[in-house]
Order: structure tokens, then C-alpha cells, then sequence
């Protein structure tokens, strides 16, 4: 039996066991299983309750990380103005050395002694700490004041401002670019020079192809003027004649011209030589890296020998021989005039013959006179190089950037001063909001 009791779940005396729940259970009174039952009955209002007092602390939580962002901001504005007011050294310093450097360029190029260069010294010295004193006045004071007080310091500021920027922008841009403006003058002499020396070039160079056409011309007369004489060959009647003695005229002329051209083209080849040296020395000391001073020299040097030679070589006025010869050939013959006997019907005949031999070679000389006037001759006159202080005014397009550069130096301070007020505009006004956040959360 104890067997079989221990089998149906009970104990081996034939009693089942008490569970610890049921005990619990029943060892409750029936007061507290009522106090169960209201309590479930009762969430949410101590849910409210709780939410209640919940609140007014996540509220004075959030204000007092307001308050740490705001005073977070202040001390980084106050640590960036005093970092500012210390690295603004570094611009005043380096405002010292450009506009020293500026100032010396044109003592430099006038030679300039030691006095001078230590009255450049003084005055850059001057514009670098008058410079450093604004900003730094600038930075400390200015997003302090309010109203009309603000107002007159910031137009006192912009008239400071500019004043420093435009007495010193000039020295800054000749220490940025005054190199550069010289060498664009430099080029510019020496393109001008070539282009008035192929020009005159191409005058003597016409004048030449002119040589071997009029010298086969003249060679031509001569020999119709041989023939003339020994067999008549226009005339019909050998020997010494009008239109022999015509022939012989035509070729004088030419042989005339021709030697004035001759004579033209070989003092314009000495010229030439002596052009395309210049020419040579002017390239040489404009495209040579080097100290700028000395190239300035040589091309001035240069270019004045250029004037000299080309004034001379455009004397040589080729045309002037040829419409000579014209007028020469128009006076031999005459237009021919009405014959009243056989003797002036055989001139005008004669006349003819000639008018007609000479009449290609008369168009011919005109033709080349009119392209040699027709090449246009160029204005003579002097250009050098421009000292460093008149180039970088009329070179300003192409060194526009270095203009800005040597601007934005003196004037780039002007737009962190602008972000370091706003931010301690920014700062008074979180300032604001948390005075009344307290005063909202006292009441």
C-alpha cells in the first residue's frame, strides 16, 4: 500500500503533499485579496502622478544643458578673439616686409642710398602696426557697443580700413607682381620693334625682286638698240636713228634706276645686319631669366638702337627712283601730235614704234611704285620698358589676381571681425533665452 500510495503521487503514509503557492494563498487574509483587486483597478491615475513629478525635472535638465551650450559658446567666442588679436601679428609682420619691399623697387631702380632705404624701413614698419592696432582695437571693442555707438565705430572702422588698403596695396602688389608687369612690358617692346622691323624689311625686300626684272629690261633695250643700228630692224633703215637713239634712251633710264635700287638695297643690307643684331640683343635680354633690372637696361639700350637704324632705313624710299624714271620716260615720248608733212608722219611713226617697245616696261615700273606705297609704312616712335609702379597700373587686366591678393591682405581680417560678432550676438541671445526659461520655470 505504501507502494501504491507513493505511485499516485502522495507519500509513502498515504498523504499528498502541500504546494508552497497554495500554502501562500491561503495564508493571505481576505482583507488583502480585496486590496488586489482595487489596486488593478487604479493605474492610471498613479500613472499621471509619477509623469507629474517626472516633469519638472527633465525640464530643469534641459535647461541647465542649455545654459552648458551657451557658456561652451562663450569661452570658445572668447578663446578664438584672443587667438585672433595674437595671430594677427603674423599679416601685421608680413604687411612689414611687402611694403618694404614695395617701397624699396623704385628707390632700387633710381639708386636709392642707405637713408632712403631706411626711410622705406620706417614707413613699412609704420603701416604694419597701424594695421595690426586696428584689427586688434577692432576685434576687442567693436562687438561690444550697440546702437548708434556701434554704428559710428563701424564707419570709423571701413574709413581706417580702406585708408590702410588703398596707401598700401600699391607696395603689396609690387612685391606680388611687380616683376611680372615689367616683363609684360618688356614684350611688349620687343614686339613692337619686330613689327616695325618686318615691315621695313618687307619694303627692301620688294625693292630686290624689283633688281633682276628691270636689269633683264635694260639688257633688252640695249640689244634692240644694237639692232636697230646694224639692220634696222623697226625702222627699216640701219644705222644711228630716232628710234635706235629711243632704245638706247629707255635703257639708260633703267640702267639709272637700276643702280639707284642697288645702291638702296645694299646700305639697306648694312642696316639690315646691323637691325637684326639689335633685334637679336633686344629678344635675348627680354626672354633671359635673370635679375630684372639689368634686362631692363639692355632692352632700353636695345630699343634705342633700333630708333636710330630703323629712322635711317626708312629713309630709303625705293619708290621715289622708280616714279623718276617715269616721269623721265613720259617726257622722251611725247604723245604723238598731228603730222602736217612726211617728215613728222615718219617721227610720229618712229615715236610709235618706241611709245609701243617702252609701253610694258612703263607699266610695269608703275605697278611696282604702287605696291611698294602700298606697303604700309610704320609709325615711327620710341617704346620702352614702364618702371614697376607704371606697370602694374596699365598691366591690371592681366594681373588682376595679384591686385586681389595684394587687397585682400590688408581688408581679410574685416570678414572674421564680422563672424566673431556674430557669434557673441549669438551668445547674448542664448543668454537671453535662458533668463527667461528661469524666470518661466520659477513661476
Amino acid at each position: 500500500m505504501a507502494v501504491l500510495n507513493t505511485l499516485e503521487g502522495g507519500t509513502p503514509h498515504g498523504r499528498k503533499p502541500k504546494s508552497k503557492t497554495a500554502d501562500k494563498v491561503n495564508s493571505r487574509h481576505p482583507n488583502d485579496v480585496a486590496d488586489t483587486t482595487c489596486s488593478s483597478n487604479n493605474t492610471t491615475p498613479h500613472s499621471l502622478y509619477a509623469i507629474l513629478q517626472i516633469l519638472p525635472r527633465a525640464i530643469h535638465r534641459w535647461l541647465r544643458s542649455k545654459r552648458s551650450n551657451s557658456s561652451i559658446l562663450f569661452k570658445k567666442v572668447t578663446f578664438r578673439e584672443m587667438l585672433t588679436g595674437i595671430l594677427l601679428m603674423i599679416p601685421s609682420t608680413a604687411t612689414v616686409m611687402l611694403t618694404y619691399y614695395g617701397v624699396s623697387v623704385p628707390l632700387t631702380e633710381l639708386g636709392g642710398d642707405i637713408v632712403q632705404k631706411g626711410q622705406a624701413l620706417a614707413f613699412a614698419i609704420t603701416i604694419g602696426v597701424f594695421s595690426w592696432l586696428g584689427w586688434f582695437y577692432l576685434f576687442g571693442l567693436i562687438y561690444r557697443l550697440r546702437g548708434k555707438r556701434l554704428g559710428a565705430s563701424l564707419a570709423a572702422a571701413v574709413f581706417y580700413v580702406l585708408s590702410i588698403a588703398a596707401i598700401d596695396a600699391p607696395f603689396n602688389m609690387l612685391a606680388l607682381g611687380g616683376g611680372s608687369a615689367v616683363q609684360m612690358t618688356l614684350t611688349d617692346t620687343t614686339i613692337f620693334y619686330e613689327d616695325q622691323k618686318s615691315a621695313i624689311f618687307a619694303r627692301a625686300t620688294m625693292a630686290q625682286r624689283l633688281v633682276p626684272a628691270i636689269q633683264a629690261q635694260a639688257e633688252r633695250f640695249r640689244k634692240l638698240e644694237e639692232g636697230e643700228i646694224k639692220h634696222g630692224t623697226y625702222s627699216g633703215s640701219p644705222g644711228p636713228g630716232k628710234v635706235s637713239s629711243g632704245f638706247g634712251q629707255v635703257a639708260s633710264l633703267l640702267d639709272t634706276t637700276l643702280t639707284e635700287l642697288k645702291s638702296g638695297i645694299a646700305a639697306s643690307q648694312q642696316l639690315q645686319s646691323r637691325i637684326s643684331a639689335a633685334s637679336s640683343q633686344l629678344k635675348r635680354a627680354t626672354f633671359t631669366q635673370g635679375p630684372i633690372r639689368p634686362r631692363v637696361e639692355a632692352v632700353s639700350n636695345a630699343a634705342d638702337q633700333m630708333d636710330d637704324l630703323l629712322g635711317r632705313l626708312s629713309q630709303l624710299d625705293y619708290a621715289v627712283s622708280i616714279e623718276a624714271t617715269l616721269t623721265s620716260l613720259k617726257a622722251i615720248f611725247p604723245a604723238p601730235t598731228t603730222a602736217s608733212s612726211a617728215f613728222e608722219k615718219n617721227q610720229n611713226a618712229q615715236l610709235g614704234i618706241i611709245a609701243e617697245m617702252a609701253k610694258p616696261v612703263a607699266e610695269a615700273l608703275q605697278s611696282a611704285a604702287t605696291q611698294l606705297r602700298a606697303i604700309d609704312e610704320p609709325e615711327l616712335k620710341r617704346v620702352r620698358p614702364q618702371d614697376a609702379m607704371t606697370a602694374i597700373r596699365t598691366k591690371w587686366k592681366p594681373l588682376f589676381p595679384q591686385w586681389l591678393a595684394a587687397v585682400f591682405i590688408d581688408i581679410a581680417p574685416g570678414a572674421l571681425l564680422i563672424i566673431l560678432i556674430t557669434a557673441f550676438r549669438e551668445v547674448e541671445a542664448r543668454k537671453g533665452d535662458e533668463h527667461d526659461d528661469d524666470q518661466v520655470s520659477s513661476t
